[in-house]
């Protein structure tokens, strides 16, 4: 959310000061049914679910981008 991005840079000073680490995530709710996405075929769960582990990574690539997370690994 906006407002916990503003925390970040609280965060990571505060982590740089004690040697800590910093953990970011983004919760993806469960995948509950297969749609459509007008085609002829449906999308099933586990292409969901990894569309959605895509999506949740490149937003938080791009939180780190936006509060300038330096010196910060990105892993999965």
């Amino acid at each position: 959310s906006e407002l916990a991005e503003l925390a970040l840079a609280d965060a990571f000073g505060i982590a740089k000061l004690n040697q800590a680490q910093v953990t970011l995530l983004q919760v993806i709710p469960p995948i509950e049914h297969v749609f459509n996405a007008d085609t002829a075929y449906p999308i099933y769960i586990d292409q969901q679910w990894e569309y959605q582990v895509t999506l949740a990574l490149q937003y938080l690539q791009d939180v780190c981008k936006r509060v300038e997370c330096k010196n910060v690994s990105v892993s999965q």
